[in-house]
């Protein structure tokens, strides 16, 4: 039901509100301020954990919104700094690293796209720095290992990666502005195949493990039918394909 929600948001002449980082030590029943450089009228629009459980990576992006920082925050070295004294009171800081910086002369759109690699030195992220929405695989260290797609078209969604066959999954329109198709690309940018060819949106959504994916087709002039696919684009069963109501449509 509805119900009245509300937010601080600082209009003209108002003071920004400052935003820090804290991490809780359930052991030490302690904070860690997490120091990410000067954070005055910064944001940090997301936060998550690489594949290692101890270091959390934390995006920030300045006011004008086009300059993003990656930092590693090793929150072991904040466990390391309790010591023995598990009752700390005080809280401490904890000085993350910036692996990775990016600017744009007018804006940096974020997504959902960063992923870390398994064994946590390469990281895959997506940006528009050619002009086109694209594909990249970084080290840890911020380098640029691969730009894995690229081409006079953007990549419109990533659906992820599997390591065991060095596969990445996303989708794309290459083939035309106005539509979109599944493909599967080798993380070092070799054997891109397109994996759906019905004509229209399709977007898929793939089970754990990358086997299997549903894919969601429709056009202008039709309602969505969803199919079951191999990974390799192969139609394995339909599920539904809206029949009636496309010969409603029709008539």
């Amino acid at each position: 039901y509805p119900d009245n929600y509300t937010y601080k948001y600082p209009k003209v002449g108002e003071e920004i509100s400052t935003v820090s980082i804290f991490s809780y030590n359930l052991a030490a029943k302690s904070n860690a301020l997490i120091d990410c450089g000067e954070n005055y009228n910064e944001y940090f629009p997301r936060m998550m954990w690489t594949q290692n459980a101890s270091q959390l990576c934390i995006t920030k992006l300045n006011r004008l919104q086009n300059k993003l920082d990656l930092f590693i925050a090793d929150m072991d070295s904040a466990v390391n700094m309790s010591g023995s004294n598990l009752r700390l009171q005080a809280p401490y800081t904890v000085t993350a690293k910036n692996i990775f910086s990016e600017v744009n002369d007018r804006y940096i759109d974020i997504n959902n796209d960063l992923t870390f690699f398994n064994h946590n030195q390469n990281f895959l992220w997506s940006s528009s720095a050619d002009g086109y929405h694209h594909l990249y695989i970084y080290n840890i260290k911020g380098e640029l290992v691969k730009q894995v797609t690229n081409g006079k078209w953007d990549v419109t969604n990533f659906y992820g990666i599997d390591e065991k066959t060095n596969t990445i999954y996303f989708q794309s329109a290459e083939v035309s502005p106005l539509e979109r198709y599944v493909y599967s690309i080798r993380t070092d940018g070799t054997d891109k195949k397109q994996l759906t060819t019905e004509i229209g949106t399709n977007d898929a959504s793939f089970v754990k493990g990358f086997l299997y994916f549903m894919n969601s087709n429709s056009d202008a002039n039709h309602p969505p039918s969803y199919s079951l696919c191999s990974n390799d684009g192969k139609v394995v069963r339909l599920l539904e394909d809206n029949k009636s109501l496309n010969q409603n449509l029709q008539s």
